[in-house]
């Protein structure tokens, strides 16, 4: 059984105010996430200073090794890729009578008191 934990930490700078806090969320400093996976440590580079966005990136590394979610996400972008799909089929299916008749139905006509004979 793999065994993984994955979290988001802040990386403090010296004159941080914040610096006795490890998990200090309101730390302005570069964020990593901490990668615990099959008994091996990572540190990755979060690549922002905001706590939401490096909990998102957190998130997302869990989901991908999560395997439900990840059959769900692949369910998820078959649907999108039927639905482009089928948007480009329905695209194709216009004929050019019926594209004529469109743009003629979009021509505004002058109004008959501006129209000289």
């Amino acid at each position: 059984m793999r065994s993984s934990t994955i979290s988001a930490f802040p990386r403090h700078t010296p004159g941080c105010s914040k610096k006795t806090d490890p998990y200090g969320r309101r730390c302005n400093g570069r964020k990593s996430l901490y990668i615990y996976e099959d008994v091996k440590v990572r540190i990755q580079s979060a690549k922002t200073r905001t706590w939401e966005r490096a909990e998102q990136l957190a998130q997302t590394e869990r989901n991908l090794r999560n395997p439900n979610k990840r059959i769900a996400e692949q369910r998820n972008a078959l649907v999108r890729e039927m639905d482009a799909q089928a948007v480009l089929k329905k695209a194709k299916n216009i004929t050019i009578q019926s594209a004529c008749d469109r743009w003629v139905a979009s021509q505004e006509l002058p109004p008959p008191a501006t129209a000289t004979d």
